[in-house]
């Protein structure tokens, strides 16, 4: 699977892409292994709430339904743990998109300020 990066800036852009059914991380940009401090390996095929505190699998999935149903994009503010136990607070912009064919939900990820 290949990540849509549009204007996003594939060196410094965390992107993950996910499954909007079940919360899967299908795909991620090498910043996001940079910002987790984590290989792709350990990311890809895992639950997303998994790297985001206090996310339950109904909350991620309520909130993924939402964004594969609207149109546009849907910005808001996530802390994600790091392989280290540290909170990086990140802009996330979401958004709908289609691989294969397939639904999937692209989060582009950035330090928040």
């Amino acid at each position: 699977m290949e990540i849509t990066r549009g204007f996003a800036n594939p060196v410094d852009d965390c992107i993950f892409v996910v499954d909007p059914t079940t919360g899967l991380v299908l795909d991620v940009s090498p910043a996001c292994e940079s910002a987790l401090g984590l290989p792709s390996h350990k990311l890809v095929g895992r639950f997303l709430g998994q790297w985001v505190p206090g996310t339950t699998r109904e909350d991620l999935a309520n909130a993924l339904m939402v964004v594969s149903r609207g149109a546009g994009k849907r910005v808001f503010h996530l802390s994600f743990r790091q392989s280290s136990g540290a909170s990086v607070v990140m802009e996330v912009q979401a958004s709908s998109v289609f691989k294969n064919s397939q639904p999937v939900i692209q989060l582009l990820a950035r330090a928040s300020g």
